[in-house]
């Protein structure tokens, strides 16, 4: 799938996620960042691993603390790949403010089984990652964090790692 055409669904997927957010506790987000990959088949192009990762995503957020959710990206590289990730994160300070979470900084850890295709293959893995959201407005803030997305191989496992940064509403 070529990035023109992906950059579209993504911003449906965060719009849609967006009007289910405005009427539960849930989060959006649009994401772009820069990264280096490790391991299995990765660095076989001029010894250059460098890529850039973009993705879409929201979670459902219980109980002010333990969220659920799905992310939708992709990996452009000289061998590029698309992922659909499911998570479960756990915000630290969400609630610190009052009992409806309205705190500006919301730090949290994440991680889940990924599915990622390019033309030819699949592979199943996991992903992990830890960030932080920063609430300017009530329903709008920036958001950054670290992602690793691990594939494991027979010998050697190969990770998709990226610095992120982005919007995320609420």
């Amino acid at each position: 799938m070529r990035a023109k055409s992906v950059l579209p669904c993504l911003t449906l997927l965060a719009s849609l996620v967006g009007s289910v957010a405005a009427g539960q506790s849930a989060n959006g987000y649009l994401i772009v960042g820069g990264g280096s990959s490790t391991g299995a088949g990765c660095c076989t192009y001029q010894g250059n691993n460098g890529f850039a990762q973009y993705a879409a995503g929201g979670e459902f957020v219980a109980a002010q603390t333990i969220g659920f959710g799905a992310e939708l990206g992709g990996v452009k590289k000289n061998n590029s790949f698309v992922f659909v990730s499911v998570d479960a994160s756990f915000h630290l300070l969400r609630n610190a403010s009052s009992a409806r979470g309205t705190g500006k900084v919301d730090p949290f850890i994440t991680g889940g089984y990924t599915h990622a295709s390019d033309l030819f293959t699949t592979a199943n893995g996991a992903n992990f990652g830890v960030g932080l959201n920063y609430w300017l407005k009530r329903h709008f803030g920036v958001r950054a964090e670290f992602r690793d997305i691990v594939f494991p191989a027979t010998g050697v496992t190969a990770n998709f790692w990226a610095i992120r940064g982005g919007i995320a509403f609420r």
